[in-house]
């Protein structure tokens, strides 16, 4: 028996059966709507961190206080920052990247003027910029084969149209073509019956 594999051709997916094909198509649309989301999102990022440099107010801020949070490598810390506007107001934000967890760190953040809070960002060019364009080339990486696997099961299930030339119908297994001999004995015959037939009396 082979081995399976992800990757499948047109006719693999039309063995199965309508139901189960649009339950599976449901499921990878789904993952590759959640992928070019988050493409979206690292997109928006870059621009955002370009608005930034060109428009954004730098001011220094603190790593006041720490945000704890579980996972299964244990106990991770998220930095939470003071900073003061330009207006003369503090706030404070919990950043999730960018930034080391580390309380009394002094660091530059840039912001926009009429959002403070949720628009600052440490002012680096891995915050700004490296870190939302890596999630951009990863999310394409990865959702690349859903959409190309997406796009076979589709066309399996009609609802695309196939590219794939139209076969034509097989001569029977024992059926040959007739040989030029054999064209070339046949043809005074017909030629013949075809006289016969024109010529008026003969029946």
């Amino acid at each position: 028996m082979g081995k399976k594999s992800f990757f499948n051709s047109i006719e693999s997916y039309e063995q199965i059966g309508s139901g189960d094909l649009m339950l599976v198509i449901m499921f990878i649309g789904g993952c590759v709507s959640l992928m070019l989301a988050g493409t979206a999102w690292g997109l928006w990022g870059v621009y955002d961190g370009w608005q930034l440099t060109k428009t954004g107010i730098k001011t220094m801020a603190e790593v006041t206080d720490l945000s704890s949070y579980s996972t299964k490598n244990g106990v991770r810390h998220n930095p939470i920052i003071t900073f003061t506007t330009a207006d003369n107001k503090k706030h404070q934000v919990k950043l999730t990247e960018g930034c080391p967890a580390q309380k009394g760190l002094k660091i530059e953040v840039v912001y926009h003027a009429g959002n403070p809070e949720g628009s600052v960002r440490v002012n680096s060019t891995g915050a700004l910029f490296i870190i939302p364009l890596t999630l951009v080339i990863v999310t394409i990486v990865v959702a690349t084969p859903f959409l190309i696997e997406l796009r076979k099961m589709l066309i399996a299930g009609g609802l695309l149209k196939d590219p794939r030339p139209t076969r034509q119908p097989q001569r029977p297994s024992g059926a040959r073509k007739p040989s030029i001999a054999e064209l070339n004995r046949t043809m005074p015959v017909q030629s013949q019956q075809l006289k016969d037939n024109k010529t008026p009396g003969k029946r």
